[in-house]
């Protein structure tokens, strides 16, 4: 059960950069109302979670002046910052059995239309758990407060998914969004909030997965090492 393995990398995650851990919880969560809206079964579902958990786990290796930047990035920098859907791929594909929780990290910035990165997928080409997630991450990325502005409301993060629905999002996937409910996503944002968690809590996201206690730590690939170098 490649779950047995996770915990150094939740740990990676959250110590990283706190909000992440927070943003991956929800996203997490709106995953599984989508998937379970497109009538995925329940194996898919745990493989779905586990992987929009870990889909940042590569910016644990992006420099801290590149990832925590307030202006805007330059061309170097974004190169830079390109590199983590790989490097959460080696990250999570080094582990014995989770090929396909890799998929979510590897794939989440694809576009239906080919444009994304970073291998230029298109279509059925991205794994439809990547497509149930992309949908997911923007609906948070929206509805998400940012130090420029405030997030806006879930009706609007609904229509802009729609406007690029076939594009950017799987046409199917955004139509499964439409069957979830609000209330069900409110529930989610109260449940996983910006603010408020402690160190504490923190510590309890990852207690709770009592099953991955007392493993030894991961060690990064050297693959990932030289993506950075």
């Amino acid at each position: 059960d490649p779950a047995t393995l996770l915990v150094p990398l939740f740990d990676l995650l959250g110590l990283r950069r706190f909000e992440t851990l927070q943003h991956s919880q929800r996203v997490a969560a709106y995953a599984l109302l989508i998937a379970d809206a497109l009538g995925l079964p329940e194996h898919e579902l745990c493989t779905l979670e586990i992987g929009a958990l870990l889909h940042d786990i590569g910016k644990a290796a992006i420099p801290r002046n590149v990832l925590m930047k307030t202006g805007p990035l330059n061309e170097e920098e974004w190169r830079v910052m390109r590199m983590h859907p790989r490097i959460g791929f080696e990250l999570i594909s080094s582990i014995p059995g989770a090929a396909r929780e890799s998929e979510v990290a590897y794939c989440h910035h694809e576009r239906m239309d080919g444009s994304g990165y970073p291998r230029g997928l298109a279509g059925e080409q991205i794994p439809l758990n990547a497509r149930i997630f992309a949908v997911a991450d923007t609906l948070d990325a929206i509805c998400s407060d940012r130090s420029y502005r405030r997030g806006s409301s879930v009706a609007k993060a609904r229509a802009e998914i729609a406007r690029v629905a076939g594009a950017q999002f799987d046409s199917e996937v955004v139509a499964a969004l439409g069957r979830v409910a609000d209330a069900d996503l409110a529930e989610v944002r109260a449940r996983f909030p910006d603010a408020g968690m402690s160190f504490h809590d923190q510590q309890s996201f990852t207690a709770s997965l009592a099953a991955l206690r007392g493993l030894p730590a991961l060690t990064m690939p050297d693959t990932v090492a030289k993506l950075v170098t």
